[in-house]
């Protein structure tokens, strides 16, 4: 006798195989309002996921102890987003693209947001109302429309699999929450960053990083990646993200596209004095470093630090700052906006920022041709 024991569902029933003439035979054992587990019974199916759906038939139709019945979301739902669970196989055999950060940020949501008011409910109890409810709820605690919206995709996603399995009738209907953001992100004015960039900064890495992000657009995990091969006199060379949250290298940008950044010569005299103070060397070594470590860059908490200590130098103190929502991310915002304001033609503006819809991801710029975002960048430190 072969046994494999699959899925436990929540400790509700286990599922085990044995072998016949014309192949194996899902078993189940479904658990007793004691704790203990029954005897094995025959599904009679040879498919384990049909194995599945009959056992949990057998817990909707009351065939089986009470106790086992009751399916809740966090039972059902753990482990739901792991790189190795069925969601994220299914994503990549559908050719879709996932990642451990995004199985990360769902396993985050689903833990810290979903579990703590809903993980005690049946799944089948969970209806429109509740859901509407939820999403309410999530609004006043002050979250952005696109936060509620990745939250409710998470919990889309667990009800989908449920109905799958039939332990749901169907998917209750979940209305989205507007994804136009509350307030919307602050920016400095060009006299504001003139200023900031000729104070003197508490860490030289944390100034480099942030003009780099304002003459670049660069988002924080995409510049604490780079390497000092990826940087040229004339260039940057985009291909990874450092996921700050799990302190490991994702090895595609966001988008999953990589691009090539032009800087202007300020920037690059220093990069290159940042480059003579590392640490490490070599080409394998973080531009921006981290000091103890040499296979990690330096935390971006105190990147962000360090530009709240230099703004504070200039005049915006804490609760103007955060009024103003100005923030690390600013810069991605404020250097779009320049470039705008300066008729930098929209395509050049994707192409750098790596924002590309689909009809533009075909559309390459050769450096000679972004000299004109060049002399933009260069306003900076006229």
């Amino acid at each position: 006798m072969k046994t494999g024991w699959g899925s436990d569902m929540g400790k509700q029933y286990v599922l085990y195989s044995r072998e016949r003439k014309n192949g194996p035979v899902y078993y189940v054992k479904f658990k007793n309002p004691d704790g203990s587990w029954g005897t094995g019974k025959s599904t009679g199916l040879h498919n384990k996921k049909k194995a599945e759906a009959w056992a949990i038939q057998q817990l909707l139709n009351g065939d089986i102890p009470a106790a086992a019945a009751n399916m809740t979301l966090k039972a059902f739902s753990k482990g739901f987003f792991q790189i190795s669970g069925e969601w994220a196989t299914d994503k990549k055999i559908t050719g879709k693209r996932v990642t451990e950060r995004q199985c990360s940020e769902k396993t985050s949501i689903l833990e810290n947001r979903i579990i703590p008011p809903l993980g005690e409910m049946d799944l089948s109890k969970i209806d429109k109302t509740t859901i509407k409810t939820f999403r309410n709820e999530l609004f006043t605690q002050g979250l952005a429309g696109s936060t509620i919206n990745k939250t409710l995709s998470c919990l889309k996603a667990i009800l989908e699999a449920a109905e799958e399995k039939n332990i749901i009738r169907s998917v209750p209907k979940i209305e989205r929450a507007s994804a136009r953001p509350r307030t919307s992100r602050g920016i400095l004015s060009l006299e504001e960053v003139k200023k900031l960039f000729t104070e003197e900064w508490w860490d030289y890495r944390a100034m480099v990083m942030n003009l780099t992000a304002a003459v670049t657009g660069l988002r924080q995990g995409e510049l604490l990646a780079l390497q000092i091969k990826d940087f040229n006199d004339r260039y940057i060379n985009v291909q990874r993200s450092w996921d700050q949250a799990r302190r490991v290298m994702n090895e595609t940008t966001k988008t999953g596209r990589g691009r090539t950044i032009i800087i202007p010569g300020d920037l690059t005299e220093e990069l290159i004095e940042l480059i003579n103070m590392n640490p490490w060397g070599g080409p394998e070594a973080f531009l921006f470093y981290s000091t103890s470590l040499n296979d990690k860059p330096m935390d971006g908490k105190l990147v962000n630090k360090a530009l709240y200590m230099a703004l504070e130098k200039i005049g915006i103190k804490e609760a103007q700052r955060k009024e103003r929502n100005i923030t690390f991310h600013s810069w991605r915002h404020w250097f779009n906006s320049l470039l705008i304001n300066e008729k930098i033609p929209l395509q050049k503006i994707q192409s750098l920022t790596g924002h590309l819809t689909p009809e533009m991801t075909q559309h390459y710029y050769h450096l000679d041709d972004l000299l004109d975002i060049q002399a933009v960048q260069e306003k900076i430190f006229n």
